[in-house]
């Protein structure tokens, strides 16, 4: 896959072509202080991931990132 970065000057908006031209452009919508969670999302607001920088996500972080979500209009 390629990822090709759409806003350079935040990094938080990007493009991800996977193979034969399928792709999608998703942004990065929050992330935790600490950088351990981020939320990505896509443009029209049907998708939303939880990143994690490990394996599990302690269930206080987990609520977070879903209760950030839902703030921002995600169907969670």
């Amino acid at each position: 896959g390629r990822i090709t970065f759409i806003d350079g000057a935040r990094n938080a908006k990007f493009r991800a072509n996977f193979f034969a031209g399928f792709g999608a452009t998703y942004h990065v919508l929050d992330r935790a202080p600490d950088s351990s969670w981020a939320l990505l999302g896509t443009s029209g607001g049907n998708f939303v991931w939880v990143l994690s920088r490990t394996p599990t996500l302690p269930a206080a972080a987990r609520a977070a990132a879903v209760a950030r979500a839902k703030q921002l209009g995600y169907a969670t």
